[in-house]
């Protein structure tokens, strides 16, 4: 079973799903904008993710200019952020019982089954 942490509004986020659909996988899908993740959630990901957390962050959304542009990355509580400002996160991410990335391009979700 894999778990995608899903945008709706968001092509590849899309995209990632219609992928698992394709591939018969079993899998659920949480829109997170809808439902804000917990700090738990958020923490198991962070725990599973191969990649530096900080690398979740998108950049280019306007809740990170407008509140962390000018803010040094790690003096910020990313956790706190992704739940108060969900859009600030990397999607879509794919997560399985041991490992979660992010699934850009969606194939990479092949890289969890």
């Amino acid at each position: 079973m894999i778990t995608i942490f899903h945008n709706p509004r968001c092509r590849k986020s899309r995209e990632a799903v219609e992928l698992a659909k394709a591939l018969n996988l079993e899998y659920q899908v949480i829109d997170y904008i809808k439902e804000p993740l917990s700090e738990d959630q958020l923490k198991e990901i962070k725990e599973k993710l191969d990649e530096d957390f900080i690398s979740l962050i998108r950049k280019n959304e306007a809740d990170y200019k407008k509140h962390f542009k000018s803010k040094a990355i790690e003096n910020v509580d990313w956790i706190q952020a992704f739940i108060d400002y969900p859009k600030l996160m990397q999607r879509p991410i794919v997560m399985n019982a041991s490992k979660a990335i992010v699934a850009r391009p969606c194939e990479k979700l092949k890289e969890l089954v």
